[in-house]
């Protein structure tokens, strides 16, 4: 019964011996963790930090690429002509780089375009607002040159001989005022139709047949 009785005990002794080792292995476990989850919690706060760090570099990358990215659309359309487009993005960048000196030059570049698409007055007047760029004093003399011409064609001689007459000898300018008092005067029966009555002066004309060329 003795034996028993201390087998009994011994086992006792035992579990209660293997509960407080147990006990002892969690909390040695839990122990071990703790500077696991602070380690982890640096981890994060390091990842945040590289994440921040790289948003505000794109931000950065952003705002000093943004006028570039401008820039390079408004030579783009100032290279394929579209120069209104150009001058509109280029006085939005300010003084970035050489836009001022583009934008004056997208102007100039503009009004050559519309003297050689006979849209004279607009061209006359960007080239006055030039004043001095390139050569934009000889393009206001052949604006008015451009301008004699479309009046002659017009039919507008007078006005075309007045405006040869200021032109000096530029171009052609010389023989178009020697001819023009002939075609002023011949002007009436260029207009006239067959039997139509012309008068010049005190004389009167009849038109008795109009070759078609005339």
């Amino acid at each position: 019964m003795q034996n028993g009785s201390k087998g009994k005990h011994d086992t006792q002794i035992i579990s209660e011996t293997g509960g407080f080792n147990v006990l002892n292995e969690v909390e040695t476990t839990a122990a071990q963790d703790l500077p696991k989850k602070k380690m982890s919690s640096k981890k994060k706060a390091l990842l945040f930090g590289v994440i921040g760090a790289s948003a505000a570099i794109i931000v950065a990358a952003l705002i000093i690429a943004f006028p570039l990215i401008r820039y390079s659309v408004a030579v783009s359309a100032m290279n394929k002509g579209n120069f209104e487009k150009a001058i509109t993005i280029f006085e939005k960048l300010d003084d970035y780089r050489d836009s001022s000196d583009l934008i004056t030059n997208c102007k100039y570049e503009q009004a050559i375009a519309w003297l050689e698409a006979g849209k004279i007055t607009n061209a006359r007047r960007e080239f006055l607002r030039l004043d001095d760029y390139k050569d934009s004093a000889e393009q206001i003399v052949e604006c008015d040159y451009q301008q004699a011409i479309k009046l002659m064609e017009e039919g507008k001689l007078d006005k075309a001989e007045e405006a040869f007459v200021k032109l000096g000898d530029y171009k052609d300018s010389v023989d178009y005022v020697e001819r023009l008092p002939e075609l002023i005067l011949m002007k009436p029966f260029m207009d006239a139709g067959t039997g139509d009555e012309v008068t010049l002066g005190d004389h009167e004309f009849i038109v008795l047949e109009k070759q078609a060329d005339r």
